[in-house]
């Protein structure tokens, strides 16, 4: 369940339970709803979540990628597809960061985690210590 945290903000309190990951010119990675009818979503600070230093690096460095390219000029170089695939990652890291504090989105879709489940094939000998 996500969690309400409580901010204030031009003289008004705010609800922040979702984060979507997503881009625009001159803003962050960071989108967050500022009203309790969660209404629309608006662009936050870095600072204002617990992301570890690297995961905030590898978001500036997804901003300036995009950054780099006009949309009035495409540029054939840009591989859209990587750009994606560069933002769900981010997506994906900061739900494992966060866990279940926070409903996090990329673009409109919310990100889900399955539980990790490990298999080990290995022979019987393997257990109790002898290798055939």
């Amino acid at each position: 369940m996500p969690c309400f945290e409580e901010y204030a903000f031009a003289d008004k309190t705010f609800l922040r339970s979702e984060i979507k990951i997503d881009w625009d010119f001159g803003s962050t990675a960071i989108w967050t709803h500022l009203d309790a009818d969660m209404a629309g979503w608006y662009c936050d600070e870095y600072e204002d979540f617990p992301i570890s230093s690297a995961l905030v690096e590898r978001m500036k460095y997804w901003c300036t990628w995009q950054e780099a390219y006009d949309p009035h000029f495409p540029c054939p170089d840009l591989n859209w597809d990587h750009v994606k695939a560069y933002g769900l990652s981010l997506a994906i890291d900061l739900k494992r960061e966060f866990g279940d504090s926070y409903a996090i989105f990329y673009h409109d879709e919310e990100i889900e985690l399955c539980p990790i489940v490990w298999t080990v094939y290995a022979d019987v000998g393997f257990y109790d210590g002898t290798k055939h």
